[in-house]
């Protein structure tokens, strides 16, 4: 008999509850009573909660308790992937669910997912537009590059970045503490060039090493003199502190690790390996290779730079090869250098004459001739 009437107590505070709620938000405020459900009465829950047991009394609904009171909760995300392949509903996808310990880029291809709303795209033939205060980037979830000729790939909209704050301009406005200013690349204005008054924008600054007590680098980065302080290391400057830098990939060595697209690999200058003098295994770094001109499109050099030929490729420029691609190389008056390889690897082995009145040069971009 107390049974029965626990139950109808608990029923009758549930109804006086739901009587006095408004259409408005359902879900309980702090301090308020747990909305319940079930029971003889067969309460169910507003909206999208769903009626869950209650762990904290005595009745067990798989025990002959089908009149148990539960309580109201918000049933989740939705479940999807695993080993049924569960799709997400219409509007969704399916994402990993970074609350579990199943990883599927680790041998996970049966993970449970959960289901998110499918995030709004943009760009494509169209050009449709991402809502303000956010930006187009490539869906990575599909096969259309951007970058290799997907010019009307549809992309998806994301959050973009937060500003970064301004300095510098005509008031010298600063950085918050531990950011330095340097200039906008998205505006027309030059410091360099006459723009004493360019609005910069404030970055983090980069780690300090050396010094006096030669504070190293984090792993993966290298630490460089600080072209922005007064300190050569160079000229007396052994305590100068430096700024650390992403550590360049390294390349050659014993497998002949080579370089990613666009770049080329070069002796490592500050290693006592030489790939002259019978270092053959020497690892080396990469570097940016010289940019390409000349062609059928006739690609210009930036300035301050020329157009040569490139003397390691089968065409001549002198021999018909009107559309020959060159490199560019800083500009050199008459007798200047003259490049025979760009290949640094294979220049170690290159046997080549120089013309009278020159001698062999070896360096970061190749080798060839330059005045004596």
């Amino acid at each position: 008999m107390r049974k029965y009437l626990r139950h109808f107590t608990h029923l009758t505070l549930t109804l006086s509850a739901l009587m006095a709620c408004d259409s408005g938000d359902i879900t309980p405020r702090k301090g308020e009573p747990t909305l319940v459900c079930g029971g003889f009465a067969g309460l169910e829950c507003p909206g999208d909660l769903v009626c869950v047991d209650d762990p904290n009394d005595d009745c067990n609904p798989y025990k002959d308790g089908a009149d148990c009171i539960g309580y109201c909760e918000d049933p989740g995300p939705t479940a999807c992937g695993g080993f049924p392949g569960t799709p997400c509903p219409e509007g969704q996808v399916c994402v990993d669910d970074p609350n579990d310990d199943c990883d599927p880029q680790n041998g996970g291809s049966d993970c449970i997912g959960i289901c998110e709303d499918a995030p709004a795209t943009c760009g494509g033939f169209p050009g449709t537009p991402c809502p303000e205060g956010q930006v187009c980037v490539d869906d990575p979830n599909d096969d259309c590059d951007p970058q290799n000729g997907g010019s009307d790939c549809i992309g998806i909209c994301e959050d973009a970045p937060p500003a970064p704050a301004t300095c510098g301009g005509f008031p010298g406005t600063p950085c918050p503490e531990g950011q330095v200013c340097v200039d906008d690349p998205n505006d027309d204005c030059d410091p360099q060039n006459g723009g004493s008054d360019c609005i910069g924008i404030c970055e983090d600054a980069p780690a300090t090493c050396g010094g006096f007590p030669g504070t190293p680098c984090p792993e993966g980065q290298v630490c460089v003199d600080d072209p922005n302080d007064d300190c050569d290391p160079q000229n007396g400057g052994s305590d100068c502190i430096g700024i650390c830098e992403d550590a360049p990939a390294t390349c050659g060595g014993f497998p002949g690790t080579p370089c990613p697209e666009g770049q080329v690999c070069v002796d490592d200058p500050n290693d006592d390996c030489d790939p002259q003098n019978g270092g053959s295994d020497c690892i080396g770094i990469c570097e940016d290779a010289p940019p390409f001109c000349g062609g059928f499109a006739g690609l210009a050099c930036p300035e301050g730079q020329e157009c040569v030929d490139i003397p390691d490729d089968d065409c001549d420029p002198q021999n018909g090869g009107a559309d020959c691609l060159g490199v560019c190389q800083e500009q050199a008056g008459d007798g200047g250098r003259q490049y025979v390889s760009y290949d640094p690897e294979e220049c170690k082995w290159l046997k080549f004459p120089c013309p009278e009145g020159m001698v062999h040069f070896f360096d970061d971009t190749g080798c060839g001739c330059e005045p004596a």
